[in-house]
């Protein structure tokens, strides 16, 4: 007879535990943060994420062989679909970006197009802006796309943002 009394109990906490559980605690809506649709959105730039940095660019490191429909696109401005894998094409320090999961863009954005004899008006506000150089280094300069892709040492112009990295190439090979 104990035992069916310890047994009726502890089936009465159980089910009283549960009651509470499934009834919830009743949160006060007015101190909850309220969600924009901005913040609904997902906002990280893909392109800007795709881009090869030098760390991306070590040969030494481990890859897996995994390949993802997506696109490359090189430092000449020319982009390819096809299979991509973007630890394994970073490597190579004609490619600029390696997008996985998406398709190429007509443009790279940031990538300077090709230098063009018929040069067009450009606009005089500058912003800060990421420039990077063919060399690979990236530092902070005000300027726009427009006049910093007019300089042949420019590769691409982040303009009024950060840098993806301070170097999208290697500096030699004993940097990794």
């Amino acid at each position: 007879m104990a035992l069916f009394q310890k047994a009726f109990i502890i089936q009465l906490v159980l089910l009283s535990l549960f009651l509470c559980a499934s009834y919830g605690i009743r949160i006060d809506d007015s101190k909850l943060p309220v969600q924009t649709e901005f913040q609904n959105e997902k906002s990280e730039d893909p392109y800007l994420k795709a881009i090869c940095t030098a760390q991306d660019r070590c040969k030494n490191k481990m890859c897996t062989k995994h390949l993802a429909q997506g696109c490359t696109c090189y430092n000449n401005g020319t982009c390819i679909e096809g299979m991509v894998n973007r630890c394994i094409d970073c490597t190579n320090p004609d490619i600029f970006a390696v997008v996985e999961g998406n398709g190429c863009p007509k443009r790279y954005p940031k990538l300077c197009p090709p230098l063009e004899k018929s040069k067009t008006k450009c606009s005089s506000t500058k912003y800060p802006s990421c420039v990077c150089k063919t060399n690979g280094a990236c530092k902070m300069e005000k300027t726009n796309s427009c006049i910093g892709c007019r300089k042949a040492s420019v590769l691409a112009v982040f303009q009024d943002q950060t840098c993806p990295a301070s170097r999208l190439q290697l500096k030699d090979s004993t940097e990794c």
